[in-house]
């Protein structure tokens, strides 16, 4: 099988259920393909399905360093982060998704949840207003403090 053939198998295994088998396909295809970011951001969706929140952690950072500009990288490093108790990190990772793609629902969502201080007026904790065509929502921009390693 080839890599996309692999990841698909992969993604079978972890809608039946089975993310263990996911894991044990997805070692393979990054034994052999270990800058392919759809393969960390699987492995690491698996990991977590799997129970293993920190270790999929990993997993999700190295698929953002990959594809930077995949909002949903970003995303899943912040339900990560969050899952591992980390919401300050957690808030960084929507942050970027946002950055990457203002009209990522979920991230939405989850940012303004961590952050209401940053909801745009009368939708504290909701989701934000759909914003105007090449803009970010109200405050995504915004510089947050900086997580520490």
């Amino acid at each position: 099988m080839d890599a996309a053939q692999t990841k698909a198998e992969a993604r079978k295994q972890m809608h039946f259920g089975q993310p263990q088998v996911a894991v044990q396909i997805l070692q393979g295809v990054l034994a052999q393909f270990g800058a392919d970011p759809e393969a960390h951001a699987l492995m690491g969706a698996a990991l977590a399905q799997s129970g293993g929140d920190a270790a999929s952690v990993g997993h999700f950072e190295q698929a953002v360093r990959l594809a930077p500009r995949r909002a949903s990288h970003h995303y899943n490093l912040g339900v990560a982060y969050e899952r591992v108790g980390r919401p300050d990190w957690a808030i960084e990772g929507y942050r970027h998704a946002l950055q990457a793609d203002p009209y990522f629902e979920p991230a939405c969502r989850a940012y303004y949840r961590l952050a209401p201080e940053y909801a745009p007026a009368g939708r504290p904790g909701g989701p934000p207003i759909a914003p105007a065509a090449g803009r970010m929502p109200e405050a995504v921009g915004r510089d947050l403090p900086r997580p520490e390693p």
